[in-house]
């Protein structure tokens, strides 16, 4: 389950790296995505994972 989760957060930041070049737009909507996982699963298991 958290390996999931991190292997997911890992592929944004790939691909924020990755969109960097291609403009700004499509980075906002990964990082909005990145931090709204970052909040629900924190919500979640509020001891088990600190991002």
């Amino acid at each position: 389950m958290y390996q999931s989760v991190f292997s997911y957060l890992n592929n944004c930041d790939h691909r924020l790296r990755l969109s960097r070049q291609s403009g700004t737009g499509y980075r906002r909507v990964l990082e909005y995505m990145k931090k709204t996982v970052e909040i629900m699963y924190w919500i979640r298991y509020p001891i088990s994972i600190k991002l």
